[in-house]
């Protein structure tokens, strides 16, 4: 009998920190992977399907279904993942039996699964600007300069200011 579910070992180490959402939005591959003598036995393919199926573990919090069809399409590969191979080659294991109960569940499209967030807290409303203190130069307090609105800059406009600094002629 085959476990349903698959997880990839020693996965903390592939993940950068540890966040309370079911994945992070990256991992770190280590140049180390180059020095490994089983991963270099791997072929091509294989090699690729490993580090694809890190990005999935990532997504799915290291649960992974042990379906190949579903693996290969959510790993857009052209040809079949052989996960029978990457178990006995040590790059994927068996989840224990109580995971499957914690495994995220798998809707119909088979996209990221969500975990259950808590609603956010709503942002409170700013306080209103303070007004502008009045004019030192104006005794009623509405300043008697005004700075100058600024124009609304149109696309004719945009391209006549282009044109003019073109021609180094002063705007």
């Amino acid at each position: 009998m085959t476990a349903p579910w698959l997880r990839v070992p020693n996965f903390e180490g592939l993940r950068h920190y540890q966040t309370s959402r079911l994945w992070s939005p990256w991992i770190k591959v280590h140049d180390r992977w180059l020095e490994d003598y089983r991963f270099a036995k791997l072929p091509d393919r294989e090699k690729l399907a490993v580090l694809l199926i890190w990005l999935l573990a990532n997504r799915c919090g290291n649960l992974i279904p042990n379906d190949s069809e579903w693996v290969t399409f959510r790993l857009a590969m052209d040809a079949p993942v052989d996960l029978d191979v990457l178990v006995a080659k040590g790059f994927l294991e068996p989840a224990p039996a109580h995971a499957e109960a914690e495994a995220p569940a798998r809707s119909e499209d088979p996209g990221r699964p969500r975990a259950a967030r808590p609603p956010r807290p709503r942002r409170k409303a700013r306080p209103a600007a303070p007004e502008a203190p009045p004019s030192l130069g104006d005794p009623d307090g509405g300043g008697s300069d005004p700075e100058p609105p600024i124009p609304a800059t149109t696309p004719a406009r945009a391209a006549e200011l282009l044109d003019r600094f073109r021609r180094r002629e002063p705007l």
